[in-house]
């Protein structure tokens, strides 16, 4: 009799999570749809379906977001940067494919932030190993670490979120390490790693950095000397890109999120322009650098519409990281090593 009702418990359970599972795809179904029409008579031009961010539940889908975004004007150790720095002829622009002035590839491989709130450390980071590829003439993608800034920024909140400002300021007091010497832990917990670098790391400094203004302008200033990191507001239709110049057709507000802004492209979207981004949510969501599906996936592009969109508001947060003392951007690529990296110790 016992062994009977046990059986019969372990039928009812797997019944009830099977039609829990129904349930949640359906009601998935239905939003997917709800977007897809939405795109359509926004006249939008995305296109929406089912990503490995997607089909997460709500709760980890919002640990996808953890960027503090303030309304309190970003103050960089450098003066901000808001003027027009690229020329007329520059109507497209990209770190990651070769359109760029050096013709090579400097962005790094896209990686996965996993059910943490750290995008603002991957951000924060991306800009850095850019940065340091560019300047330093690196031939191979250099590999930091967020983990020490999710651990070890004790003025930011780990997978609790962070704000840019502080980012950038511990990358200049501190910088960061290699992912070597201290590996990224959050893809397996989202609970608190202790901060516990290797015996003998090589941190990797910035010298300085410069508010980049919220205008089209001047980010495409900002981006035409490297990428930079933005933040902007997520709403819940972006869980859902595939492909195609983004422009919010939700309401529902997720959270703020911050990227790498790799690039632009001003014919895009049917002559509206975009700028190109480089994500943290891993390989299968989004689109490759080049607006195609072949390949690295992980990428997006948004309409420049974003940035005066006032729920949106992309472009926020941006920084624009200096390397030698005389706070010139983007010093010649002969100079000296130790001057553009004069922050290095062992």
């Amino acid at each position: 009799m016992k062994k009977w009702l046990f059986s019969l418990a372990i039928l009812l359970s797997l019944f009830l999570a099977l039609n829990v599972i129904i349930q949640t795809a359906s009601a998935d179904k239905k939003e997917l749809d709800e977007i897809k029409q939405a795109i359509k008579e926004k006249g939008a031009k995305w296109e929406a379906g089912e990503t490995s961010v997607s089909e997460l539940s709500d709760a980890d889908k919002k640990l996808r977001c953890g960027t503090i975004i303030s309304d309190v004007k970003l103050k960089g150790t450098l003066p901000s940067i808001v003027g027009a720095g690229q020329t007329s002829s520059d109507l497209s622009y990209n770190w990651d494919t070769g359109s760029n002035r050096l013709s090579g590839d400097y962005v790094t491989p896209i990686k996965d932030q996993g059910n943490c709130g750290s995008c603002w450390a991957f951000s924060a980071v991306g800009q850095l190993e850019s940065v340091q590829k560019i300047y330093r003439s690196l031939n191979t993608d250099p590999d930091l670490s967020e983990q020490y800034l999710v651990s070890c920024e004790t003025n930011n909140f780990g997978c609790n979120g962070g704000y840019m400002d502080r980012a950038y300021t511990f990358l200049k007091t501190n910088g960061t390490t290699s992912e070597e010497c201290f590996k990224y832990a959050q893809l397996t917990t989202s609970k608190e790693v202790r901060c516990r670098p290797c015996t003998k790391p090589q941190f990797v400094k910035i010298v300085g950095w410069a508010p980049v203004e919220r205008t089209v302008a001047a980010l495409k200033s900002s981006i035409s000397l490297h990428p930079t990191s933005v933040t902007f507001n997520v709403y819940y239709d972006f869980y859902s890109y595939t492909s195609g110049v983004y422009e919010r057709v939700s309401t529902k507000k997720v959270g703020g999120h911050a990227v790498l802004a790799i690039g632009w492209d001003d014919n895009a979207g049917n002559g509206k322009g975009a700028f190109i981004c480089k994500n943290s949510w891993g390989t299968g969501w989004g689109e490759n650098s080049s607006g195609g599906t072949i390949g690295e996936r992980g990428f997006f592009r948004i309409a420049y519409s974003q940035v005066t969109d006032a729920l949106v508001l992309f472009g926020g947060g941006a920084g624009n990281y200096y390397m030698d003392g005389s706070g010139n951007p983007a010093p010649p690529r002969s100079e000296s090593t130790a001057v553009l990296w004069g922050q290095m110790k062992i």
